[in-house]
């Protein structure tokens, strides 16, 4: 049985399958061994069942769609995980590498296919993709908090190449987080964090300098203060945002940090928390480009 995890000898025309012998044991009426004992009926039905897959991969060869050019192939696979992803259906794509072996080995073999890690129920999704995408940029996507631990030591390796990060994690995980966003992560260009279950808030320290491409920051229940990283932002999210020192702090930190975000187009504001009474400070004057959007209750 093809295990959609391993790819190992996946070359055609038999992707896996043994090579034949010089003689079938269908030509034989009386089926025996080399050195002229009866084989097994055991033994012929193995080898008849051989036969039968090797004649299928040659039957599957010359299917229209199998003749297409590699390339081709690749680019509708690509728009099939796309489409899978728009639905939120984003382990689904799996299903199309028990299609048949020839399918199974292109994707085993190109790296560009195994760039979206979404993290289920299993890590082993990301696993594999991890080692299958090479050297490419990546995005790993885990909204289960069970599995963070598991996820944050896999990815340790390859924080260098990843695209686009999105956790969603416990109180006790919150520190890891924040550890993690310490490291340089050159390529990162979008992350998006939120606490499920809120106890406390968590800072992060954001920087520029290890972080040169993040232009998308989305943060529940995580806190951010006023930093040079605003600056190269053009989307930015808070939900659930209060500075970790008052909430009679927040409203001025608050203004601060807008003033920063001088191309952010994307705003966007939830359950921001702020003493009513106070007065809110005046702002200095906004220099940066009209939003195209803008979200706040």
């Amino acid at each position: 049985e093809l295990n959609i995890l391993q790819a190992e000898n996946l070359n055609a025309p038999y992707f896996g399958l043994p090579p034949p012998g010089r003689s079938s044991m269908c030509a034989s009426a009386i089926p025996t061994s080399g050195d002229g004992q009866v084989v097994s009926l055991e033994e012929v039905r193995e080898n008849l069942h051989l036969e039968f897959l090797r004649v299928s991969a040659l039957l599957n060869a010359s299917r229209p769609i199998n003749k297409l050019p590699v390339e081709i192939f690749v680019s509708i696979i690509a728009c099939v995980q796309a489409l899978a992803r728009e639905a939120d259906q984003r382990p689904e794509w799996l299903r199309t590498l028990r299609v048949c072996r020839r399918w199974f080995a292109i994707f085993a073999s190109t790296p560009q296919l195994w760039r979206f890690l979404f993290v289920n129920t299993s890590t082993n999704l990301l696993r594999v993709g991890l080692v299958r995408s090479k050297a490419s940029t990546v995005t790993v996507i885990c909204r289960r908090p069970e599995q963070i631990y598991a996820v944050l030591r896999l990815i340790q390796p390859h924080i260098h190449r990843i695209r686009r990060l999105e956790l969603v994690v416990n109180d006790g995980h919150a520190e890891s987080v924040a550890a993690l966003m310490t490291e340089r992560m050159l390529e990162l260009e979008a992350f998006d964090a939120s606490i499920a279950r809120l106890l406390l808030r968590r800072v992060i320290d954001f920087s520029p300098e290890r972080l040169p491409k993040l232009t998308s920051l989305s943060l529940s229940s995580f806190s951010i203060g006023p930093s040079p990283i605003l600056r190269q932002l053009r989307t930015l999210h808070l939900h659930r945002f209060v500075t970790i020192s008052s909430v009679s702090d927040s409203l001025s930190t608050l203004i601060h940090i807008l003033e920063e975000c001088i191309h952010v187009v994307d705003l966007h504001l939830s359950n921001v928390q702020w003493d009513t009474r106070l007065v809110c400070p005046r702002p200095t004057q906004y220099t940066g480009p009209a939003l195209s959007q803008l979200r706040f209750f």
